[in-house]
């Protein structure tokens, strides 16, 4: 999706996985201020320490009163990409994730940051626009009960505009999943029992049909 049109996380994603891999390999060894965080990354101190309060807040963080110096909270293995998207609330609007773009070559972390998360990131974005129309649809019985999604969809829009700074700015996310659910549920299910799939096997087949309307709603908004 161009533009305002795509699903996005915003760079406050992968500078809070590059201060992570930071922390985790010179917290022990050095006292890893936001200046240094800063140093690695090449953003503005200020944005490091609001990221750093957001993390210390998660859960995922320790930082030192006074003279600072974070730590992992948690052991690495225990920290997802989930975890840390939570903590800094980095959903955005434009490609799903949107990487940092100038960290620091001479530093360890920032020579190796893009070339570590790249593909992986690429990746998870696939998996995500696959996964997340279907899953949720599923998780709510929308098929059932299709007034479950509006609420949910009214819910994310008064959430999204009720953020400080946020009510005058583009949030396609709502159109895109309720068009996602509207081609899905007009997949007609007669030709699917003329075909004469009986038992389980309609429902995988129904299941198919649906999976391949949603992912042509998701190219049409890939090539806006």
């Amino acid at each position: 999706m161009a533009g305002g049109n795509r699903l996005q996380i915003s760079s406050r994603f992968t500078i809070a996985v590059h201060m992570l891999a930071y922390i985790s390999m010179y917290g022990e060894k050095e006292k890893v201020t936001s200046e240094i965080l800063s140093g690695s990354i090449q953003v503005n101190p200020v944005i490091i320490r609001r990221l750093l309060s957001r993390m210390k807040t998660a859960g995922l963080i320790t930082v030192a009163r006074g003279s600072g110096g974070a730590l992992l909270a948690k052991k690495e293995g225990e920290i997802t990409f989930l975890d840390i998207c939570r903590a800094v609330d980095a959903v955005h609007a434009d490609g799903l994730f949107h990487f940092h773009e100038h960290p620091n070559p001479r530093c360890p972390v920032g020579l190796s940051i893009h070339q570590a998360l790249d593909g992986k990131l690429a990746q998870v974005q696939q998996a995500m626009e696959k996964a997340l129309p279907e899953g949720l649809f599923d998780k709510i019985d929308a098929w059932r009960r299709p007034h479950r999604l509006a609420q949910l969809l009214d819910c994310c829009r008064a959430d999204f505009r009720g953020r400080l700074g946020f009510a005058g700015r583009e949030y396609p996310e709502p159109e895109y999943v309720a068009e996602a659910f509207a081609a899905a549920s007009a997949v007609p299910i007669q030709p699917i029992l003329a075909a004469g799939y009986q038992g389980e096997a309609i429902r995988q087949k129904l299941g198919r049909e649906r999976q391949l309307a949603i992912r042509a709603v998701r190219e049409r908004w890939l090539d806006r």
